[in-house]
Order: C-alpha cells, then structure tokens, then sequence
C-alpha cells in the first residue's frame, strides 16, 4: 500500500510519515516514485506507532522548555536533590568564504557578522541539546555550564581560505532541583 495513502485515511502529515518510516523498522520499498509499505503489516499499528512517537516528540519539546541552566553552581531558593552526572553537547558550522560573499576580489566585506551569525546559531543548537541531554536523564536543570570553541581554517584555494570551521562544546553537570525560589545571577531559562 502506498504511504501517502495510509499517511491519509489516518490524517497523518504526509511528508512527516514517510521521513520516519525511512528510520522505523517496517518494511517499505519504492516503486515508481512513490513509497510502498509492504501489505503483509498491519496499517493501523504503523501508523499508530507514528502517532505515538509524534507525541512523545512534543511531550520532550514542552518538558525541554522547563530545563534550567546556569553558568553558577545553584540557582536560589532551590535545593538539588539528584546529581546526575556531566553531560555535553556539540554542533559545527562551516563558513564558506566564497559562498558566503565574504571576498568581492581581494577585499574582506564584513566576515565578522557572518562568524557573528554562525557562532550565534551553534551556540543555540548546542544549548538545546544540552536541556535535551538532561530531559531525557529525567532532570530539570543544568548546572556548571560551559561553552568551549573550536576553530579550524579549511585548506586554502590559492591565497584565499575555502572556508572556516566552528564548534561549541557545551557541558554541565545534569540534576534535579526542587523548590520556589528566584533564578540567580546567570541562569538562564
């Protein structure tokens, strides 16, 4: 059977169906651009499982929000009740030099706010894997949090660089706080 077809009678986003039947483990093949579930499994418990895994996406996507993290080693007016251990979270990003128009000849026209740009993103990304990193381990804060930098030139074409490399680790230790208190000098919901 077709998965845009049952992605239909179960009101299913299409797209999002077959981008995750791609990873689930049921049987599928393709067939003249389309891509076909094979008839022998059971429709509806497919596209339950999708049902299910959307849900629990969300439910992680509303719990992550909650995760508080700081630079500080408490946030006032909480207790720690549970250590869970150092967690870490990374993301790279490559800038083109030519692709991003930084060289019009031989004249640099403002690389800065594209580095500012990209570190800016990979520092966002990797902050959110980090609260995803601690939701998961069932915790609902971060403390300790640093970032490290890395940065690496790609070979060069002639005189001018192809393209710089960025990363941010983020790291910090993963616990579950309890209390009302007021969040501290840098913490950071």
């Amino acid at each position: 059977m077709k998965a845009k077809d049952v992605a239909n009678q179960h009101q299913l986003d299409v797209a999002g169906f077959i981008a995750w039947l791609n990873g689930s483990g049921y049987k599928w093949s393709t067939s003249m651009g389309n891509v076909n579930i094979d008839d022998r499994q059971d429709m509806d418990e497919i596209a339950a499982a999708y049902k299910r895994e959307i849900a629990a996406a969300q439910e992680m996507r509303e719990g992550v929000v909650d995760v508080l993290i700081t630079t500080g080693f408490s946030f006032d007016g909480y207790t720690i009740v549970k250590y869970s251990g150092v967690i870490s979270a990374d993301e790279v990003v490559e800038i083109s030099s030519v692709s991003m128009g930084f060289w019009s000849g031989t004249k640099v026209t403002k690389p800065g706010e594209a580095f500012t740009v990209g570190l800016s993103h990979i520092r966002r990304n990797a902050l959110a894997r980090l609260k995803e990193s601690a939701y998961a381990l069932g915790c609902n804060a971060v403390i300790g949090v640093d970032f490290d930098y890395l940065s690496l030139d790609a070979p060069a074409i002639g005189s001018l660089p192809k393209s710089y490399i960025f990363g941010v680790t983020v790291s910090g230790n993963a616990v579950t706080i309890e209390g009302s208190g007021r969040l501290g000098s840098g913490a950071v919901g």
